[in-house]
């Protein structure tokens, strides 16, 4: 399993999120995008449609389409989706089980918070012997 983290500037972090999505949107890789809460998710669902304005990203809620779901899907901290090709995990809990998943990917905001979050994340990444890249792309 190979998991990437991008740490980012702290106030990149949707605009980062949204090109993350869109990149492996045009890959036609599915996407579930594990949230801190509800909140976050209908943010996140309402900036897919407006951070570029000649992109389409075919994406809901989690649950909105229970027969034939978009490639993205948003979701709450709490949900337990177990497949598709990447999972973006915003939330503060790493994945129990990513095993569903070809690639996890972490966005890691510049703040004392999201790092430590980072520190705890990759280090049950480590314990479970996954593939770790970090990108550092804070300026």
């Amino acid at each position: 399993m190979r998991v990437d983290f991008y740490f980012i500037a702290d106030q990149e972090n949707h605009s980062f999120c949204c090109r993350l999505i869109e990149k492996a949107y045009q890959n036609n890789c599915r996407v579930y995008v594990r949230t801190v809460d509800d909140s976050q998710a209908r943010q996140l669902d309402e900036q897919l449609w407006t951070f570029k304005q000649n992109s389409f990203i075919p994406h809901a809620l989690q649950g909105a389409y229970q027969d034939n779901p978009p490639p993205i899907e948003i979701g709450r901290g709490d949900t337990s989706i177990t497949n598709g090709d990447i999972l973006l995990n915003l939330s503060h809990e790493s994945m129990a089980t990513v095993s569903g998943f070809n690639r996890v990917l972490e966005i890691i905001p510049n703040t004392p918070a999201d790092n430590q979050r980072a520190e705890t994340h990759l280090q049950a990444y480590q314990e479970k012997q996954f593939e770790i890249h970090q990108h550092q792309l804070r300026k």
